[in-house]
């Protein structure tokens, strides 16, 4: 069940992309990332978030996530905020694991 990022609190996170593909302008995308603690041995705690466009909002709860365990994100992307063309943006995931955030790219173009 959608995309999977995976945490570790030994190393820096994995970088993924999210391709939402062609959407038209004004259309509204929900997505849904699972966000998994690779530590064998700590729980991780999402503690907040920021994006690059306001395009993007994110839901979540800040119950911790047990060792090798998943928890979702949603994601809601809007086009119409977004603008026209190809798109990049940019998601950061600050959690209780390492100082530097976790991140993920939506990409998209938008018709």
């Amino acid at each position: 069940k959608g995309d999977v990022v995976s945490m570790y609190s030994d190393s820096l996170p994995i970088v993924d992309t999210i391709n939402l593909g062609v959407i038209r302008m004004g259309e509204i995308i929900e997505h849904t990332v699972r966000i998994k603690n690779a530590s064998s041995d700590k729980p991780l705690v999402v503690l907040n978030h920021s994006s690059s466009c306001g395009c993007t909002t994110l839901k979540y709860d800040k119950k911790p996530i047990a060792p090798n365990q998943y928890k979702d994100i949603s994601f809601t992307f809007n086009s119409k905020v977004a603008g026209g063309g190809r798109q990049m943006k940019i998601v950061k995931i600050y959690t209780s694991f390492v100082d530097k955030p976790s991140k993920f790219y939506i990409m998209a173009t938008i018709e």
